[in-house]
């Protein structure tokens, strides 16, 4: 995040172009920072004495940090301690600023002593920013008296980087009575806290569309139902991690299904980060333990089901897949195709399920636990009182154990956690 935010500000101040910047961020993702940088950067060497050594290494085989050993100029705690600055954020950056846009050490520093003024941030804050440790930097974007809104901005920073792009940054969190958006998608968690998670665009849905694709792996058009799906299916997957932390202090909060809004005007009392994936504005709107009125344009999104195939082949395990997200089946579907099963049906619900598997008879089911209408713990039940012998794997994002131990207990063969392992998966049903 370090590397996006003050490349930005060197873009506003025109002293590089978006064509070195882009050019510096992607090849941020693929590089080691060499030692001489680290080592001029902390003030462990001069740039002369880094200089000397570049040069000596092209006429020896010998790495850097040998030969600053050998020359007296460092020792070996020296090294380690370069060695494990070689992933610094803040050091690759002006590593490559150096090496793609022809600014020196002294002069990246300079900007930077500006950038952090016009910030407004102090040196404990910038320290945090150039870590671009998520943990470092929460008291600095998401200062907030509520402890749970605050774990749930981290969690949701760190799902970002993990499952969608490190190619971020955000503004600060803020308190707010009122946002309109164009499409806004989402998860309520209830029990012991009635909280609210989700993703929002303003004018501009691209940053959604980006965010939904790179969770999803595909690519979607601004007006698609898949954007919803793919962003709930993402809250529902940092809301499982955040429920699991809840259950280690004894708190319990269950998931709802997502849902999904468009062309309207939250209200009431919440909190707004903005994030800007690939400098496209996504807006992370939490609440806890308040009331919010999402709008008036609730969305029954078209999801589609796939045809299942027919009719069956011989030696082929049969499959029915129920699950209410698109990008879930999908997944699914594709990754038991490609291991031989053939996938016989698709149900949006708990009801289809039921009614499906009457229907169909599949060898096994894999059943969503948080669905709308009939959740996936009843149609287990249904199934298992006409079919005792059902095998119905349960699919869970993670923090539903207790859900998950029901589900076991009612006749469930198996369960798998969101979002999906294709090892897990191939595993689970293999051993049925």
């Amino acid at each position: 995040m370090f590397a996006q935010l003050f490349s930005k500000y060197l873009v506003d101040q025109n002293v590089i172009t978006d064509v070195q910047r882009e050019d510096i961020l992607e090849k941020m993702s693929g590089t080691r920072a060499k030692m001489g940088t680290i080592a001029v950067a902390e003030k462990m060497l001069t740039e002369e004495q880094a200089d000397e050594l570049n040069q000596l290494q092209t006429q020896v085989d010998k790495r850097f940090g040998d030969l600053a050993v050998e020359k007296g100029y460092l020792t070996d705690d020296d090294i380690a301690t370069l060695l494990k600055k070689q992933g610094s954020p803040y050091i690759l950056f002006i590593q490559l600023a150096e090496e793609l846009a022809n600014i020196p050490l002294s002069e990246v520093e300079t900007h930077l002593a500006q950038f952090q003024k016009v910030q407004g941030w102090s040196d404990e804050e910038m320290e945090a920013l150039k870590k671009d440790d998520i943990d470092y930097l929460l008291p600095v974007i998401a200062p907030c008296s509520n402890s749970i809104v605050s774990d749930l901005t981290g969690l949701a920073l760190r799902c970002i980087v993990r499952f969608v792009t490190t190619n971020y940054y955000v503004g600060r969190l803020k308190k707010a009575s009122e946002l309109a958006y164009d499409k806004l998608s989402g998860q309520f968690l209830l029990g012991a806290h009635k909280l609210f998670v989700g993703f929002a665009s303003e004018k501009d849905s691209n940053g959604l569309s980006i965010m939904a694709g790179k969770y999803a792996k595909e690519t979607f058009e601004d007006d698609n139902d898949e954007i919803y799906d793919a962003i709930g299916e993402f809250t529902n997957c940092l809301n499982g991690l955040f429920a699991i932390d809840m259950g280690n202090k004894e708190i319990d909060v269950d998931m709802e299904p997502p849902v999904a809004y468009k062309n309207s005007t939250l209200t009431g009392s919440f909190y707004v980060m903005p994030v800007y994936i690939e400098d496209r504005l996504v807006n992370l709107v939490i609440s806890a333990d308040t009331d919010i009125n999402m709008g008036s344009d609730e969305l029954k999104l078209d999801i589609g089901k796939k045809e299942g195939v027919q009719p069956v082949a011989d030696g082929k395990e049969t499959v029915l897949i129920v699950d209410d997200s698109k990008m879930s089946r999908k997944v699914l579907r594709d990754i038991l195709e490609k291991q031989g099963y053939q996938i016989v049906g698709e149900a949006v619900d708990g009801v289809e399920g039921v009614n499906e598997y009457n229907r169909l008879k599949p060898d096994i089911v894999t059943m969503d636990v948080t669905m709308p209408n009939m959740d996936g713990i009843l149609a287990l039940s249904k199934i298992i009182e006409n079919d005792p012998n059902a095998k119905v794997v349960m699919i869970s994002a993670a923090g539903q154990q207790k859900r998950i131990i029901e589900a076991i207990k009612i006749g469930a063969k198996k369960f798998i956690t969101k979002p999906f392992d294709q090892e897990d998966i191939i595993k689970n049903l293999s051993d049925l």
